[in-house]
């Protein structure tokens, strides 16, 4: 747990992390800013879709938690892929999770859709080649 002054801090310094042309540090501050002010473990925000949060000019928004996107590795997932989609931590599996947010984490989020936009399937958070968020990419940070 971090306090609100920490919490600025590691927001911060994320933002300073890679070289500026590949802006590892900055697509990962809204990341981490959705786990701090969100509550959100890093796998419902790699499941985060935009379509799932209303985000208004000014004001509180909300995000609808509906599913996660845990690393589990290929030999273990039904899909063969390393992130398989599932549903929320100790809830039914079509279950969701509606989440107030402040005004600060909603103006961070409209900023990043800004500059970084979805992935293809509209996926809030991607890597720097669309591909979903894996735990390698946000643990070096």
């Amino acid at each position: 747990m971090v306090n609100a002054v920490q919490g600025e801090q590691l927001l911060t310094a994320v933002s300073c992390v890679g070289s500026v042309d590949r802006n590892r540090g900055r697509r990962l501050v809204a990341f981490f800013a959705c786990q701090m002010y969100a509550a959100m473990w890093p796998a419902e925000a790699v499941g985060l879709m935009k379509q799932n949060c209303y985000l208004p000019e000014k004001g509180w928004g909300t995000l609808t938690l509906k599913e996660t996107r845990p690393l589990s590795g290929t030999r273990w997932t039904d899909s063969g892929q390393r992130h398989d989609k599932g549903g929320l931590k100790s809830r039914d599996p079509k279950a969701d999770r509606p989440v107030a947010i402040p005004p600060m984490l909603v103006d961070m989020l409209r900023a990043y859709l800004e500059e970084f936009g979805t992935a293809k399937d509209g996926r809030f958070f991607a890597n720097e080649r669309g591909a979903v968020l894996g735990t390698s990419s946000y643990w070096r940070v």
